[in-house]
């Protein structure tokens, strides 16, 4: 009750309302067993993405500043950074690579590809045939861990009990795509509400979290707390 408690409080800072366009479904989804509270967006499989970089670290620095409604549908927080705001595994935009390092911590990649269409890989695709990945997709940005294992299954295996606000990208078996943000909740406390409240999801990747945790729509905005290195940002 206390985890649900906290994730309403959450909440009640942010203005939500449905999206305005039908092919865009945004509700809020809840499951008290698993302690979640969630905006969760799902946008059709045609829509385009970019992945905007933001390599200079500003103070009060947020996901408002970036948003231009007259462009985009949707607005996330990206990858991981370290402190130097050095992006964190392997990340390349418009193929110009700002860390080459493909890192074993991190299951997943984000692939947008030259027409702005979005994937979600896996670190041994990218081993295993990463000269032609790379032809395909001039974008890549590693992240992880998969919540939702490629082909449906849970992939969190232990619950270490940390609970932190979450971004959260997910495809669907339909082809669709979920772009969800939590209160705070552990991954693995995650990853089984998602498998229960959503059994649609075909593998769903863990980014950025924490005061790191954004997104933004015509009608909502949920203001990450501290600067990011990276948004990811869908077209209308």
């Amino acid at each position: 009750m206390k985890k649900i408690l906290v994730c309403f409080l959450f909440f009640a800072h942010i203005s939500l309302s449905y999206a305005d366009n039908a092919s865009n479904q945004q509700r809020l989804l809840f499951n008290k067993h698993w302690g979640l509270a969630a905006t969760v967006l799902v946008v059709d499989k045609t829509m385009r993405f970019e992945l905007i970089d933001v390599p200079n670290h500003k103070p009060h620095d947020n996901v408002v500043n970036y948003w231009n409604p007259e462009k985009y549908a949707v607005m996330i927080n990206g990858g991981y950074f370290d402190k130097a705001f050095n992006p964190v595994g392997y990340n390349k935009i418009n193929n110009k690579v700002l860390n080459s390092i493909n890192i074993s911590t991190l299951s997943g990649f984000v692939g947008i590809n030259k027409l702005g269409g979005l994937a979600l890989l896996t670190r041994s695709q990218l081993l295993k045939n990463g000269e032609k990945i790379n032809r395909i997709y001039p974008t890549l940005m590693q992240a992880g861990p998969y919540l939702i294992d490629p082909g449906g299954n849970v992939g969190i295996k232990k619950n270490n009990h940390r609970h932190y606000q979450r971004t959260v990208l997910a495809k669907m078996r339909s082809g669709e795509i979920a772009l969800i943000s939590t209160g705070p909740i552990s991954l693995y406390d995650l990853a089984h509400a998602l498998k229960v409240e959503i059994p649609g999801i075909e593998r769903a990747l863990n980014l950025d979290g924490g005061p790191s945790t954004a997104m933004m729509t015509a009608k909502l905005t949920i203001q990450n707390r501290m600067p990011v290195r990276s948004y990811l940002a869908g077209f209308k």
